[in-house]
């Protein structure tokens, strides 16, 4: 296929991430693919690992495993379009990464292993339920997950942050961020022993809440809790809620709760580990 041929195909899909091809060629899509790349630290070294990525969309990061070393490499995401779309890059790239469509929901050891790194990147704020997905990432994770996530914070020192902030977009759909502090509680109640925040970026004003609220996107690194070990674990208790949580009457452990029941209608990274992944 020559460069015209392949421009001429690639102009048949809308894109999303900008994938290289080719020396000068890359597929037309916004996403600065390369940048994000930096901010998640993925180790440069991926010889013999075995690595999953959930929400893949057309597989930038999935080939980018590949091309550092990864033995196995498996994309999972659940939209059929972007399955077309990784197929056509997987031929292009001559690639051997596999591609199942899947939903975060899916996920579980038995169906499909677990793996040395997990990629979880922009997909929380997606979904319905976003902190559920994260006892399903901690489930197939076995030495490092890295984990992109959409946080909301507050200006102004010694103020009272809330657990989560409603995002409202348009058509009256809604994001449920959660600040910071309350996604490294809800991480930890997942599994993962400790998250530190190492970076953060792109901050954003949120609209309304009299523009006290932001957004931005924040990259952490951790341990997880070994599999062995998940059932003499005691998470730590929440002291409180505050912001929109304190209205529902809710305290202490019940604030996870109303979380859930908040989100029946979120990037940052962390990266996490669990114990060791088999090629599924």
């Amino acid at each position: 296929m020559n460069q015209t041929e392949l421009m001429d195909l690639l102009q048949h899909f809308k894109w999303y991430q900008r994938i290289r091809l080719t020396d000068g060629v890359y597929t037309p899509g916004p996403m600065a693919s390369e940048k994000k790349l930096q901010r998640i630290q993925l180790p440069e070294d991926l010889r013999g690992k075995s690595v999953l990525d959930i929400g893949c969309n057309e597989g930038f990061f999935a080939f980018e495993a590949e091309r550092r070393g990864a033995a196995y490499v498996l994309a999972i995401d659940s939209d059929a379009m972007a399955r077309k779309k990784f197929h056509v890059v997987k031929h292009l790239l001559k690639s051997n990464v596999e591609f199942l469509l899947l939903s975060v929901s899916d996920l579980h050891e038995r169906t499909i292993g677990r793996f040395d790194v997990t990629l979880f990147l922009s997909v929380f704020h997606h979904l319905k339920d976003p902190f559920l997905a994260l006892d399903k990432v901690a489930s197939v994770t076995g030495e490092m997950a890295i984990m992109e996530f959409l946080v909301a914070g507050i200006d102004g020192a010694g103020v009272e942050e809330p657990l989560v902030v409603r995002r409202m977009r348009e058509g009256g759909k809604r994001d449920l961020l959660p600040t910071r502090a309350f996604l490294v509680e809800a991480l930890e109640r997942s599994g993962f022993a400790k998250v530190d925040i190492i970076a953060s970026y792109w901050r954003k004003r949120l609209d309304g809440y009299a523009g006290r609220y932001f957004q931005e996107r924040t990259v952490g690194v951790g341990p997880a809790i070994p599999t062995e070990a998940l059932t003499t674990v005691r998470p730590r208790t929440l002291e409180g809620c505050v912001g929109p949580l304190r209205s529902a009457g809710r305290s202490g452990a019940g604030c996870l709760d109303a979380v859930q029941e908040m989100n029946q209608t979120a990037p940052a990274a962390a990266t996490l580990t669990a114990g060791r992944a088999a090629r599924p």
